[in-house]
């Protein structure tokens, strides 16, 4: 029951504008996230394996196997699916499972639910990095 409410009080934080549909310039990238993140300015950092909740704050489309979840102002975190999650290509909002009051990574996932068809999809963190924005282009 906790777990359900956690579910939902954070699916109720994490909107974003991500429901854009259209093609954008970041689909002539391919499928490469990490080459879609270094191309907003950013570089890939070391690899995390736990997120705690009260950090999160929001999160970015990047593919449909990758969202960047913004921390806190100077940390961003690059999260890779095991599998593409073709729904968070659609939607505004998502939910993420923690049973810990951490985001592990090989453990928890991200949940993306479809309102007008009452669907729920559940995709599987793999590996998180953090981001660091690279100012060396300046």
């Amino acid at each position: 029951m906790m777990k359900a409410l956690f579910v939902i009080a954070l699916l109720a934080s994490l909107t974003a504008c991500a429901g854009n549909t259209q093609q954008s310039p970041m689909d002539s990238l391919g499928d490469d996230p990490v080459a879609k993140v270094i191309d907003r300015g950013y570089k890939l950092g070391e690899e995390v394996k736990r997120i705690n909740n009260y950090m999160i704050d929001g999160w970015q489309y990047v593919s449909d196997d990758a969202i960047i979840i913004p921390a806190r102002p100077s940390l961003d975190y690059l999260v890779l699916l095991r599998s593409p999650c073709h729904s968070l290509r659609s939607t505004n909002t998502i939910g993420l499972t923690s049973t810990t009051g951490s985001v592990l990574s090989n453990f928890d996932a991200i949940v993306v639910f479809d309102a007008p068809r009452s669907f729920e999809e559940k995709c599987f963190i793999d590996t998180m990095y953090t981001l660091e924005k690279d100012d060396s282009e300046e």
